[in-house]
């Protein structure tokens, strides 16, 4: 760092940037240590004690309402007053598992001495504080957090540019947590003094072109490797997999995937359109991680030379006035509150075959979506344009443009795809979205399996991306993280050459996206959380909103519907179930409302508490169902089910939570059968229990139940049909089930 009359002027990270255009940039951090920490704890054994020089902090709430909190200064008297700051965040490192969110306030008034302030010394001193926001804890012990959230960045940033330019006397933080339900978490002090439990540090950063701010760094850990380190030294230190594991498992509640048709739908007028359409209304959201989609497959509306660029909307309009085109932009938007940005690459989209399907894409958007790559070269295609007239969307041959990846060709284009804009664009991550759409051999348009070389052959494709991504991020001096979206099971996923166990097993992936969230009810989640979490990988299991908004769109239909699965009541339901499942968050796809509750809910199972849902199983019409989905479906747990004379048939039913009796006002199951079946002649068990019926309406029977009857996790239901007198006897099926919890 260069100092010059007692200023700091230079820094000690530099980090050399480059856009698209590739115009360099220059990203300054300045990590200052910190002067003094103390942690002040009103428990009646330490309201006067002095806890300046113990080794770590705690911040956390006893059962009685009691607190400890922590109090921090640094000296920022050699920063230039002139230095432009865009960014400030608080780097801690953890010292046990996380569970609260940290309130940060700004200290107006207050002095205080490490060496003598304690609980009620700080109680007697005349201060004045500001809130500047809140952010949650998260990682294992070792973690480094940088406190940078949307609700916290520009107050904090604002607050200590104040201190810089002396306008505001600095007397340091405060970090406390308020929650009834108590506990806490502990930090290292700089007097622990040993690696890597470093001090409490304050991260400044300067990111200027041309004075435009581009690339705020503060909230993405970096490690500068040594001149002459090899990218497999660097990516196999110490140093390199602890700052990775920090960002693999920093908090992610909910996952945004923006489905990347925000530049047409509708046409955006300016970038704060463009973001304001799904993205910026989701600041004060649970949203942590945005998935950024710009393309289907080949064509792309970024701006690329390896792929068909698109002009729809916005996009070249974008490019040609402002300097960014779409991705750019949302990569900006995302630095600059704090957020973390994926870029999504769907791997083989279909969108180009539906020339013949409105409810898919129109004819016109189906011709323009059909890139130069494969008007070049039709033989890597699995099919014909006239497939598009031959075969219904619900047959698989329907997905005719799709890229046929046993050609060594098709899978070297894809990768300089990926490649290019990993190259070019300061990512946090990116995503390998095999999931839209499901087909990569020929073989799977007539629903036979991959064969094991197939298998293989994608895996050398990942393993080629996974070390390509070290390389650039190596490059850059911070990981660059690699997730895969993937059927919910692992033998859907071989079916379709996706060697899921493999690639965990061989660490080239570091998220798991678990499922197209097609049918989002009853999702078979455990099995892939279980394995993602043996092999040290958070799993977020997909909700697709055109599966609940369109009523089951991709599976032919939802079936009979008493209670409105669109609701906010059915969202919390499955989400409740994900959390249920011990995922580490939820992701959500086609979801375009940013004022819709369920951004402010559904990341958190305590802020789904005690509130209303609907958990329900999801109805499949194999006949019906799309030929995109058919590839990755799962073999059981769909309605209907047929019903069987004078012998049981069941189904599981999960529910997400415990339910209390004490603050319950309905809890109601509902079957629904598809012909008349007099209720005399069925027998409804729940999980082993006799069911009496309450009431019936618009065909639906339904069952009053208390609490007990009901467990967290799968509930069988068991239905037998005794059949009544008569001549006919018409094939009778279970084609409905919700549950109904409303809460006083």
């Amino acid at each position: 760092m260069a100092v010059m009359n007692g200023k700091v002027v230079g820094n000690i990270l530099s980090i050399a940037l480059s856009l698209f255009t590739g115009s360099a940039l220059r990203a300054e951090i300045v990590r200052l240590d910190v002067i003094a920490d103390a942690e002040i704890d009103q428990h009646i054994n330490w309201r006067n004690a002095a806890k300046g020089t113990a080794k770590s902090m705690r911040i956390q709430q006893y059962a009685n309402g009691e607190q400890s909190q922590v109090l921090l200064k640094w000296d920022v008297s050699g920063i230039d007053p002139g230095a432009p700051i865009q960014s400030a965040a608080i780097e801690l490192v953890l010292h046990e598992f996380p569970d609260i969110t940290v309130d940060v306030y700004g200290i107006v008034a207050g002095n205080w001495d490490e060496r003598t302030v304690t609980w009620n010394s700080w109680a007697a001193t005349r201060k004045t504080l500001v809130r500047l926001g809140a952010y949650t804890v998260f990682g294992k012990p070792g973690a480094v957090n940088l406190f940078a959230s949307p609700s916290l960045t520009p107050k904090l940033t604002a607050f200590v540019q104040k201190w810089v330019a002396g306008r505001q006397p600095n007397y340091g933080l405060l970090l406390k947590w308020t929650d009834p339900r108590g506990g806490g978490d502990s930090f290292s002090a700089k007097e622990h003094g040993d690696s890597p439990w470093n001090p409490p540090r304050l991260v400044l950063s300067d990111d200027r072109n041309d004075g435009v701010a581009r690339f705020p760094v503060p909230t993405r850990p970096s490690a500068p490797f040594p001149p002459g380190q090899t990218v497999a030294d660097t990516v196999n230190s110490p140093k390199w997999k602890r700052i990775k594991k920090t960002a693999q498992w920093r908090r992610r509640r909910i996952i945004f995937n923006n489905d990347g048709d925000d530049i047409w739908a509708p046409v955006p007028a300016t970038p704060e359109a463009f973001l304001a359409s799904r993205t910026s209304g989701l600041l004060e959201s649970q949203m942590d991680t945005l998935f950024c989609c710009t393309g289907r497959t080949t064509t792309l509306w970024h701006e690329t030379k390896v792929g068909s660029f698109l002009n729809l909307g916005a996009a070249k309009r974008f490019i040609v006035n402002e300097g960014r085109d779409c991705l750019q932009i949302q990569l900006d938007f995302c630095r600059d509150n704090g957020i973390e940005a994926f870029w999504s690459m769907r791997m083989n989209d279909v969108h180009d075959s539906y020339r013949n399907a409105p409810a898919l894409a129109s004819q016109k958007l189906a011709l323009q979506l059909f890139s130069t790559y494969k008007q070049t070269h039709p033989t890597y295609l699995m099919g014909q344009p006239d497939d598009s007239q031959k075969y219904p969307i619900q047959s698989t041959r329907s997905m005719w443009s799709a890229l046929n990846y046993t050609i060594p060709e098709v899978r070297e284009h894809v990768f300089h795809l990926v490649q290019e804009v990993c190259q070019g664009y300061d990512l946090d991550g990116l995503e390998l979205d095999f999931e839209r759409s499901p087909v990569y051999f020929t073989s799977t348009l007539d629903m036979l399996p991959a064969q094991p070389e197939q298998r293989d052959s994608m895996t050398e494709l990942v393993r080629r991306i996974r070390k390509m991504t070290q390389q650039a991020g190596v490059q850059r001096g911070r990981p660059m993280l690699v997730a895969v979206r993937v059927p919910l099971t692992v033998s859907a996923a071989e079916f379709l050459g996706l060697d899921v166990e493999r690639w965990l097993r061989e660490d080239l992936v570091d998220l798991l996206i678990a499922g197209g969230g097609c049918f989002p009810m009853a999702m078979p989640i455990r099995e892939l959380v279980r394995l993602g979490h043996q092999y040290d990988v958070p799993v977020y299991p997909c909700i697709d909103n055109s599966a609940m908004y369109k009523g089951g769109f991709w599976g032919g239909g939802r079936g009979p519907d008493l209670l409105d699965l669109s609701s906010p009541e059915a969202w919390r339901g499955a989400a409740m179930n994900i959390w249920n499942s011990a995922a580490d968050g939820v992701y959500l796809f086609n979801c375009f409302e940013p004022a819709s509750s369920i951004w402010r809910e559904l990341g958190d199972s305590a802020t789904l508490a005690n509130k209303d849902k609907i958990y329900a199983i999801d109805y499949l019409d194999r006949n019906k169902t799309l030929g995109e989905a058919k590839p990755s479906l799962w073999s059981k747990g769909f309605l209907p089910i047929t019903l069987k004379t004078s012998a049981p048939v069941s189904i599981d039913l999960p529910v997400g939570e415990q339910i209390q009796q004490n603050n319950l006002a309905e809890l109601t199951l509902w079957l629904h059968f598809n012909a008349n079946t007099p209720p005399g002649h069925l027998l409804v068990h729940l999980n082993g229990k006799q069911l009496a019926l309450g009431n019936r309406t618009q065909g639906w029977l339904g069952f009053p139940l208390q609490a007990e009857h009901i467990k967290q996790g799968d509930n069988r239901i068991e239905v037998t049909l005794d059949p009544p007198p008569t001549s006919e006897r018409p094939s009778r099926m279970l084609d409905g089930v919700q549950l109904l919890v409303r809460y006083h």
